[in-house]
C-alpha cells in the first residue's frame, strides 16, 4: 500500500484505556466469595469467555450462577448482584480516566480525514461505561462482539467492521494490545495490524499477560507514533 490508510480500527482495553490501577488493593477473589474452589472457578471463567463475549451467556450473573451451578453450588443472589455491582463500577472507572496522549492520537488522526473504529471483544458490564467516555466522539463505528455475536480473532467480525466503515481491508490499519489473537486475527483477514505496548509496559511483569507471540508484529510505544504511522505515505514498510 503506497496510500495512507482508508480507516484505523483500535482495540479498546489495554489499547485506549486500562485496567491498570497502581492503588489496586486485593481483596478476596470472586470464588472465595461465591465458596468456590478458585482454580475451579478459573477454569470455568476461562471456558466460558467465548459465550461471553458473543453475548450467548448475556451477562455477568449469570455467569456466575452457571459457574456456581456447575460446581454444585448456589450463592445467594444478594453475593452475586453485589459482586456484579463492584465488577460494573470497576469496569466504569477507566473510562473516566483516559489519557491525554490518547485523546491527542485520536483527534490528529481524525484531522487526516481517517476514519476511526472501535473492535473490541466485550461483555455488556465491560462497555457499560463507553457512553460516558472522551472518546465516543471519535468513533465512525463501534463494534462490541456481545452485539454481533462475533470475537476476535474470528476474520468475520474484522470484516463486519471494515464494511461499517465502509474501509477495504486491505487499507486498514488494527491496532491492539495483542489480547485474544487479534493481531493474528487482523492478518489473516488481511488489515495491517501493530502492537500497541504503552499500557502493557506500565504494568509490573508479574502481572503482565502472556503477549509473546505479539513480537512478530509491529510495535508502537505511545500514542503518537500511530500518527505518525499513518501519516506516512510509506507506512506499510
Amino acid at each position: 500500500m503506497s496510500m495512507p490508510p482508508q480507516a484505523v480500527i483500535f482495540d479498546l482495553w489495554e489499547t485506549l484505556i486500562t485496567a491498570y490501577d497502581p492503588d489496586w488493593d486485593p481483596q478476596p477473589t470472586v470464588a472465595d466469595r461465591l465458596s468456590i474452589d478458585n482454580q475451579a472457578f478459573t477454569k470455568r471463567w476461562s471456558e466460558s469467555r467465548l459465550r461471553r463475549m458473543t453475548g450467548e451467556i448475556p451477562d455477568y450473573p449469570t455467569a456466575l450462577r452457571e459457574i456456581a451451578s456447575s460446581v454444585g453450588r448456589r450463592p445467594s443472589e444478594t453475593v452475586i448482584q453485589q459482586l456484579f455491582s463492584e465488577r460494573k463500577e470497576i469496569l466504569s472507572t477507566p473510562y473516566l480516566h483516559v489519557t491525554a496522549d490518547i485523546i491527542q492520537m485520536l483527534a490528529a488522526i481524525q484531522n487526516r480525514s481517517i476514519k476511526i473504529g472501535l473492535l473490541s471483544n466485550a461483555s455488556v458490564e465491560e462497555v457499560s461505561g463507553w457512553d460516558q467516555s472522551e472518546l465516543v466522539p471519535f468513533f465512525d463505528q463501534v463494534v462490541f462482539s456481545y452485539q454481533v455475536g462475533l470475537a476476535k480473532p474470528d476474520p468475520s467480525i474484522y470484516y463486519l467492521t471494515c464494511d461499517r466503515l465502509k474501509s477495504l481491508p486491505d487499507r486498514t490499519v488494527f491496532v491492539g494490545d495483542g489480547g485474544s489473537d487479534e493481531l493474528k486475527g487482523a492478518r489473516i483477514a488481511g488489515l495491517r495490524p501493530f502492537w500497541a505496548t504503552w499500557f502493557l509496559d506500565c504494568w509490573p511483569l508479574n502481572m503482565r499477560r502472556d503477549r509473546g507471540y505479539a513480537t512478530q508484529f509491529s510495535r508502537l510505544q505511545q500514542p503518537v507514533e500511530v500518527v505518525d504511522m499513518v501519516g506516512n505515505s510509506n507506512w506499510d514498510g
